[in-house]
């Protein structure tokens, strides 16, 4: 599994992460460094205080007039950023094939560039602001933490999680996850884009959301078609009009319902789709 990890450099100035323009643009923004070395093991630019290793095995190059002009072999198994000395970007767990993501890069095939690297099985973590998280394909684990974050899973089986904030998810092709773990409300609740009623689920903490129950399915008892409680036990309400999902603490109305997520209008959700982790 490749996890990539982001970090806030030192002056607090980097706090989002955009993939969706690093998808669009990567080719461009590492063809205007400058090749700083090569080794078996490491491909490194350098330029504009960035400093961008490519790590792996075995890597192989095609010369020209004694100059690098492309890779012809090895596997790419690792991504370091560092800016003005401060690490930013840390891939780790990649196997790619080193000729190929070369060749998308040299071609300013950006998007293809992208996918290859996020292929695999990935482990996405945001930072604390607004960040656009894309898993491609793979069985994908995403987590947006705080910020009204883009968190998009593409193919595969994914996890979304948006955490904190307003976050915006959706999980392409495949049976998806979508993890809530922070209180709902006005400013703290998600949109699911395209939740399809075969395949995917909803999945609440119940650390966070403490009177749904044991681990495990939902109960029946406690998911209710509506705009309120009718019942002490319910505690998920689905306005299957407006597409809004509540949580209810004691449904009774005394503490209120609090919004934590919504899907598309009409969508015919269930009881059988909610699960409790």
């Amino acid at each position: 599994m490749a996890v990539w990890k982001f970090f806030n450099d030192a002056s607090g100035d980097i706090s989002e992460v955009d993939m969706i323009y690093f998808r669009g643009n990567i080719a461009s923004d590492i063809l205007e460094l400058d090749i700083a070395s090569v080794s078996e093991t490491e491909i490194r630019f350098s330029g504009f205080g960035t400093v961008l290793s490519f790590l792996g095995k075995d890597f192989t190059f095609d010369t020209f007039g004694g100059q690098v002009v492309g890779v012809s072999g090895g596997t790419l198994t690792g991504i370091r950023q560092t800016d003005g000395g401060d690490l930013q970007t840390l891939v780790t767990g990649l196997k790619v094939n080193a000729a190929a993501f070369a060749n998308a890069l040299l071609s300013g095939n950006s998007a293809v560039a992208t996918d290859l690297i996020l292929a695999g099985n990935d482990r996405i973590t945001g930072l604390g602001g607004d960040d656009s998280l894309i898993g491609g394909n793979g069985r994908d684990f995403i987590s947006g933490l705080a910020g009204n974050d883009r968190v998009l899973g593409g193919g595969g089986n994914d996890t979304l999680v948006g955490g904190a904030g307003r976050d915006t998810m959706d999980g392409g092709a495949g049976a998806d996850e979508f993890r809530f773990n922070s209180k709902g409300g006005a400013a703290n609740f998600d949109t699911i884009l395209n939740f399809n009623t075969r395949f995917d689920s909803i999945a609440l903490e119940n650390g966070v959301f403490k009177k749904l129950g044991a681990v495990g399915d939902l109960s029946e008892d406690a998911f209710v078609i509506g705009t309120k409680a009718t019942d002490d036990d319910h505690r998920i309400i689905y306005n299957q009009s407006s597409g809004q999902i509540f949580y209810d603490a004691d449904g009774s109305g005394k503490l209120g319902r609090v919004l934590i997520a919504e899907v598309a209008d009409g969508t015919a959700l269930t009881v059988d789709h909610f699960t409790i982790i």
